[in-house]
C-alpha cells in the first residue's frame, strides 16, 4: 500500500513539472512576442481551450484574422456561453468588416449580460460602420443619460452628422468637448460644421480656442486658415496656411489655399509658386489652373500662361461669363508675347460672350491692336465704329446728365478719328477705294 501511494504521488509530481515546463515554454514564447513559434509550440500539444484560446489569439496579433476567426467559431459552437470566446469573435469580425457577424455576436453578448454597457456600444459602433445611422443613433441615444461619456457624445454627433441634423450634432461634438477637451476629432467636426453652415466667426472662435490648447494639430491649423479664406480675409488666410507649411503640411489644400489667397491679394509672385505646386497635384481643378493663367501673365510668363488657357478651352466649361474670361486672358497672353494676329482672333471670339460694356472695352482693344501694333488702318476703322456702337448704347441707356455729356464728347472725338483712319486707310489700298464695303473683321461679333 505504501508502495501504491509512493508511485501516486510520483507520478502526480511529475505532470505536475511537466505542466509547469510546458507552460513555461509557452509563456516564453508569448513573452516575447515570438507568436509563431508559439503557434507552432501549440500544434504539438494535445488540444484543449486554453491552448485554442491563445492559439487564436495568436494568429489575432499576427493580423491573420482568418485562422483566428476559424478558431474562434469552432470554440463559440463548443462553448456557446463563453464570454471571452464570443468578444474575441466579435472583434476579429470587426477587424475584417465583417459587420453583420459582429453585430450577431453582440447580440448574443447581451442577452447574456444585457447591463454590460461595453456591448450595446459596440453593436452601435458597428452599425455606423454599415452606415446603418439611425439604428446607430437609437442604441447611443438609449445609453445616453446612464453613462456620461466624451466618447459617446461623439458618437452621437457624429450620427446626427451622417443624418444631416447639424445642430444636434453641434451640440453633442461641444459636449464632448466639455467631457475631453483634447478631442481633436469633436473639435475638427465641430468647426467643420459651422464652415458648412458660413457661421465663420464660430469656425473661428472654436478653432482658435483648440489651437491655443495644440498648435501642433495640422488639421485644425488647416481649417482656421480655411475659415479665414472663406470669409474672404485673404491677408490673414496667407499667414495661416504659411503657419500651416512652417509646421510640414504641404498638402494640397494648403498649397492651393495659399496660391488663391495671394492671387486675391494681387501678389502673383508669391502666388504662382503655390499655384504651380497645387496644380502639380492636381491637374484637374480648372480655378487653380484659370488662376495660374491669370499670374503667368502678370508676371510676363506669356507662353506658359497661353498653354494654361489653351488647357482650359479644352475642358468643358459651361457659361458664357467663363467663356468671355478665357478667351479675354488667352488674347492678353497673346498680346504680351508680340503676338497680335492671335490676340485679335482671340478678342474677336471673346465678343461672343460679352456683354454690353466688355463688348464696349474689346472693340477698344481691337482697334487700338490694329492701329498701334499691325498698323492695319482698316481693321482698325471698323473696329472703332463698332466701339462707337457700343458707346453710344452706353449714352443712350444712361440717366446720367455728366455720363451722357462726357460720352457726346468723347463720340466727337472719335468720329475725327473715325475719319483720320479712314483716310489713312485710303492711302493704305489706293485713292478711291470704299472701306465701308470691305468686310467687318467683327462683324459676325
Amino acid at each position: 500500500m505504501k508502495t501504491i501511494l509512493t508511485f501516486l504521488l510520483s507520478f502526480t509530481c511529475v505532470l505536475f513539472m511537466y505542466s509547469q515546463e510546458f507552460h513555461s515554454e509557452l509563456d516564453d514564447y508569448l513573452h516575447h512576442a515570438q507568436y509563431q513559434k508559439a503557434i507552432e509550440y501549440i500544434d504539438k500539444q494535445q488540444p484543449t481551450k486554453e491552448l485554442l484560446s491563445q492559439k487564436a489569439f495568436c494568429y489575432k496579433t499576427l493580423r491573420n484574422y482568418p485562422k483566428a476567426i476559424e478558431i474562434l467559431e469552432s470554440l463559440s459552437q463548443e462553448y456557446p456561453m463563453d464570454i471571452s470566446v464570443k468578444l474575441d469573435l466579435a472583434t476579429c469580425y470587426e477587424s475584417v468588416a465583417k459587420h453583420t457577424q459582429g453585430i450577431s455576436c453582440y447580440d448574443e453578448l447581451i442577452k447574456m449580460d444585457s447591463t454590460n454597457m461595453y456591448f450595446h456600444i459596440q453593436k452601435a459602433d458597428l452599425l455606423y460602420q454599415s452606415e446603418k445611422y439611425q439604428p446607430a443613433l437609437d442604441i447611443y441615444s438609449q445609453i445616453d443619460g446612464r453613462l456620461e461619456s466624451g466618447y459617446l457624445n461623439k458618437r452621437l454627433g457624429m450620427c446626427f452628422e451622417k443624418l444631416n441634423q447639424s445642430d444636434s450634432a453641434k451640440v453633442y461634438f461641444t459636449q464632448a468637448l466639455e467631457i475631453d477637451s483634447t478631442d481633436s476629432y469633436s473639435a475638427v467636426s465641430l468647426v467643420k460644421l459651422y464652415i458648412k453652415q458660413e457661421d465663420y466667426m464660430n469656425a473661428l472662435i472654436h478653432s482658435e480656442a483648440f489651437i491655443w490648447r495644440d498648435s501642433t494639430n495640422a488639421q485644425m491649423n488647416f481649417l482656421n486658415a480655411f475659415t479665414y479664406y472663406s470669409a474672404d480675409d485673404y491677408r490673414t488666410a496667407a499667414e495661416r496656411f504659411e503657419k500651416c507649411r512652417a509646421k510640414g503640411d504641404s498638402s494640397l489644400m494648403v498649397n492651393r489655399g495659399l496660391g488663391i489667397s495671394y492671387y486675391f491679394l494681387k501678389d502673383s509672385k508669391r502666388a504662382q509658386p503655390y499655384l504651380h505646386l497645387a496644380y502639380e497635384q492636381d491637374t484637374t481643378n480648372n480655378v487653380v489652373l484659370h488662376s495660374l493663367a491669370l499670374t503667368s501673365c502678370d508676371l510676363g510668363y506669356y507662353r506658359d500662361a497661353i498653354n494654361y488657357y489653351k488647357t482650359l478651352m479644352k475642358r468643358e466649361i459651361p457659361g458664357d461669363a467663363k467663356l468671355y474670361m478665357f478667351f479675354a486672358g488667352l488674347s492678353s497672353a497673346f498680346e504680351g508675347e508680340g503676338e497680335y494676329g492671335n490676340a485679335i482672333s482671340n478678342y474677336s471670339r471673346a465678343l461672343q460672350y460679352a456683354d454690353m460694356y466688355q463688348k464696349m472695352e474689346l472693340t477698344y482693344k481691337i482697334a487700338q491692336l490694329c492701329e498701334e501694333k499691325l498698323q492695319d488702318y482698316l481693321g482698325a476703322y471698323n473696329a472703332y465704329k463698332q466701339y462707337r456702337v457700343s458707346l453710344f448704347n452706353c449714352q443712350t441707356n444712361s440717366n446720367d446728365s455728366t455720363e451722357i455729356q462726357s460720352i457726346d464728347e468723347r463720340l466727337a472725338l472719335l468720329d475725327k478719328h473715325i475719319e483720320f483712319l479712314k483716310e489713312k486707310s485710303n492711302e493704305q489700298f489706293g485713292i478711291g477705294k470704299n472701306i465701308d464695303s470691305t468686310v467687318n473683321i467683327i462683324r459676325s461679333h
